[in-house]
């Protein structure tokens, strides 16, 4: 990940369970859409300096707001740029539940008719069981074969999903807690 991106990403708190390649995804996403001027982002990257003074987190978030207002950072413009950067993260959750979907149409469903269409091919084929034992052998491997292809791919659309949806859940929570906190206590 790139020193941008490291320093975006270390902005929210979250677990081990974090999928780096989902962050480095949605840090990407931010930078691409970073504002001008002192905004929410530049009011994060103050905050989280502060708290590593240490600092106790109200203090800190007023700190980190006083040094915005210099700026023209209002409560107003500070909340609503929040919101403007929580709506480009739900963006790109919506966009990988997209090609999630499409992933899992093309590695599983598609595979599905395929194993369907095999054993339909095997039904008629043990009509002509003599003549047709090797063929029918055959196609019960390609569906063996299919069987584990599929939960192949299966487990791994469930694990980025899983990565994902755990890595966006932690984003937004902690979008939701900052404009808790700023509404608490900035007045």
């Amino acid at each position: 990940m790139s020193e941008k991106l490291d320093q975006l990403s270390s902005l929210f708190e979250l677990t081990s369970e974090s999928d780096i390649k989902s962050l480095e995804f949605l840090m990407k996403a931010l930078e691409k859409s970073n504002q001008e001027g002192f905004d929410y982002i530049e009011f994060k990257q103050s905050y989280a300096a502060l708290i590593k003074l240490p600092m106790d987190k109200p203090l800190a978030m007023m700190s980190a707001f006083t040094t915005g207002t210099t700026m023209g950072l209002t409560k107003d413009k500070l909340v609503k740029s929040a919101e403007f950067y929580k709506q480009i993260i739900q963006k790109e959750k919506v966009q990988f539940d997209s090609a999630l979907k499409n992933q899992k149409e093309a590695k599983v469903d598609g595979r599905k008719a395929e194993q369907q269409k095999l054993q339909s091919q095997i039904d008629r084929n043990k009509d002509l069981i003599s003549k047709l034992q090797s063929e029918i052998n055959d196609y019960q491997k390609n569906i063996d074969g299919v069987d584990s292809q599929i939960a192949e791919s299966i487990a791994k659309i469930e694990d980025s999903r899983y990565k994902f949806e755990h890595t966006f859940a932690e984003i937004i929570t902690e979008f939701n807690k900052d404009i808790e906190l700023i509404n608490q206590n900035i007045k």
